[in-house]
Parts: C-alpha cells; sequence; structure tokens
C-alpha cells in the first residue's frame, strides 16, 4: 500500500505558494509583501532586472528593482503554470512556465507581454521558505517592449 508523505506534500504546497504571492505583490503592487518572500542576499537572473548577467543583491535592492519596473501607471498580470517542486532538507527549487502581461496607456501599443520559465532557489530559515535564486528564461516577447523597461521618469 502506498503512503502519502504529507509534510513533504505540504512543503512543496508551501514553496508553489511563496512563488504566486510573488507574482501577486508584483501586480498589487504590494512590496513589504513581496520583500518579505526573499532573503537577505539573492541571486537574480531576471533582463529587465540584471541584463544579460547573473547578480547577487540584497533582497531589499531586487525588490525596489522591481518596483522601479513596476510603477503605478502600469497593470500587470503574471502567473506561472505547471511548477514542478523539489525539496531536499532546507532548500527547493521550482521551476514553472510563465507569462506575464503589462500594460500601459501612455505607449502605443499600450501592451507588452512575455512567455517563458521561471526558476527559483529557496531555502528554509526559521521554518519559513525564503527565496535566494529567481531567474527567468524568456521564450517569446511580444508588443512594446517599452512598456516593460519604462521606469515612470
Amino acid at each position: 500500500m502506498n503512503t502519502v508523505d504529507f509534510e513533504s506534500l505540504h512543503n512543496e504546497w508551501v514553496v508553489e505558494r511563496v512563488a504566486r504571492e510573488i507574482d501577486r505583490a508584483v501586480d498589487d503592487k504590494d512590496w513589504e509583501r513581496m520583500r518579505r518572500r526573499f532573503a537577505a542576499k539573492v541571486r537574480v537572473d531576471i533582463g529587465a532586472v540584471t541584463g544579460d548577467a547573473s547578480v547577487e543583491m540584497t533582497g531589499d535592492d531586487f525588490v525596489q528593482e522591481v518596483a522601479a519596473l513596476n510603477v503605478p501607471a502600469k497593470r500587470s498580470y503574471h502567473i506561472h503554470t505547471n511548477a514542478l517542486v523539489s525539496v531536499e532538507g532546507d532548500t527547493a527549487t521550482l521551476t514553472a512556465h510563465s507569462y506575464g502581461w503589462n500594460y500601459c496607456e501612455r505607449f502605443d501599443p499600450p501592451v507588452y507581454e512575455v512567455w517563458g520559465f521561471m526558476h527559483y532557489g529557496l531555502m528554509r530559515q526559521g521554518g519559513v521558505w525564503l527565496v535566494n535564486r529567481i531567474g527567468m528564461t524568456k521564450l517569446r516577447e511580444s508588443g512594446n517592449s517599452s512598456v516593460s523597461t519604462w521606469r515612470g521618469e
């Protein structure tokens, strides 16, 4: 008879929830909630934030960069699907298909879309899962890239 490892399932669910909360925090522009999901130091590999490099930065600096790229004049919708989670002790990884929609009426056309894969590395500290690595592999983008890169200046 197969037994269910509820602790493993719980950890996988919590890790996936962290990624969903980050997506939602970006769309809601809730930077405090987003910050709570990141470790003190984060390895970032997201072109809009770091260009072509993988960069280590503080969790505060990363969230500030994301906030600068998601000013109130922009609306967004981020989702991930088909997430696969692996947990080994106090570390975890999550990879998922990702879609992002960004809209800002000051641009013509006002929409930018991106499809790809999100990659998260997490560590458990004091019973809390925190992201210490985040990256995106871009597969396709469409629309006006100025919508994505505009910082509200």
